[in-house]
């Protein structure tokens, strides 16, 4: 049962790994809980380990699929570890430029805002987000209530 779950628990974070190496980002991972949840596996493990030249032998034998669990979470907390470190995005400003509330807050969003108008010439619009890099400009077929029907919405820039 011991071993069943702690390979069952290691496997299950292995996607996260490939999914933070696929996508070359570790956002939204907090780096203090790891520490936390670095530093309780390590002292379980810890008192796992020091229990053997007290209890003998034979304690490793039957507890190994415990001190399994924390040791093999150590090795995949330190492979998140390191992506963390790796593949963070590092603001990098000239010297001479200090990093403040109103530099981080005037960079430009992803994404903007866009109208998209009827085609059917009623005057009725749709406010959808896209990227602002994006290479093309937003269509799409919408419900128009005032021709009850569906239309072509063409994109057009927010006044």
């Amino acid at each position: 049962m011991g071993w069943g779950s702690s390979i069952n628990y290691h496997l299950s974070r292995l996607p996260q790994l490939w999914y933070n190496h696929k996508r070359k980002s570790v956002d939204g991972l907090s780096l203090a809980m790891f520490a936390i949840i670095f530093t309780a596996n390590g002292t379980y493990a810890l008192s796992l380990l020091a229990m053997i030249p007290v209890a003998g032998p034979d304690f490793l034998y039957k507890s190994a699929s415990y001190i399994y669990g924390p040791i093999g979470s150590l090795v995949i907390d330190i492979f998140v570890l390191l992506q963390f470190f790796t593949l963070r995005k590092r603001q990098t400003l000239p010297n001479s430029m200090p990093v403040t509330l109103a530099t981080s807050a005037a960079a430009k969003s992803r994404n903007i805002l866009v109208r998209l108008i009827s085609s059917a010439g009623t005057g009725f619009i749709y406010v959808k987000q896209r990227p602002r890099l994006a290479a093309y400009r937003l269509t799409m077929m919408k419900f128009d209530p005032v021709v009850n029907k569906h239309v072509l919405f063409t994109e057009h820039k927010m006044k």
